[in-house]
């Protein structure tokens, strides 16, 4: 009886929530910072651009995924993947792919892209750091992200580190650092 009531619990808030627009940065944030990511909350995708404010986040449906990053430490791989907003009818998830020796890819993680924020976050356990893999993150029907997730470099004597500043041409204001 508990389980019919759980199941019947999930499909009326899915059929009520189905539909209703996402909420905008003022539902999410509060009164006082309800100026946070309005760009990429409620319905983003129906804002009219003007010459100050061009529409940054609305790209091409197969360039959805924007890059991803990762980490691996004491047998664990943390990679997250940063999106563009998702339109209402696209999938609310991403996967993690990694080619094999044959060229082939297998999906070995499937996760819920976060809203608010448009990211999707994957964590492998037993993970091997001594070889390079090459990965690609999948969304929808063509939007791919492909990279390389390098070997632990622990026999280097050097480490280059590079570091992302996350300034861009499309944010407007001056960068003086």
């Amino acid at each position: 009886m508990r389980i019919l009531i759980t199941c019947l619990l999930f499909f009326v808030s899915t059929i009520c929530l189905y539909g209703q627009e996402m909420p905008n940065s003022k539902n999410l944030f509060g009164d006082k910072f309800n100026g946070c990511d309005n760009l990429a909350t409620g319905q983003w995708w129906k804002r009219k651009p003007n010459k100050k404010k061009p529409m940054p986040l609305k790209v091409d449906r197969d360039q959805v995924i924007a890059f991803a990053v990762y980490t691996h430490d004491r047998g664990q791989l943390k990679l997250s993947a940063q999106l563009f907003p998702l339109m209402p009818d696209e999938p609310r998830e991403a996967q993690l792919e990694f080619k094999q020796d044959d060229g082939t890819w297998k999906e070995v993680a499937k996760e819920e892209v976060q809203y608010p924020g448009w990211s999707a976050h994957f964590r492998i356990k037993d993970w091997d750091n001594t070889k390079d893999v090459v990965y690609r993150v999948h969304h929808g029907e063509a939007a791919t992200f492909e990279g390389l997730i390098r070997k632990d470099p622990i026999d280097k004597d050097v480490i280059v580190v590079g570091n992302m500043s996350c300034n861009s041409s499309r944010t407007p204001g001056s960068r003086p650092q």
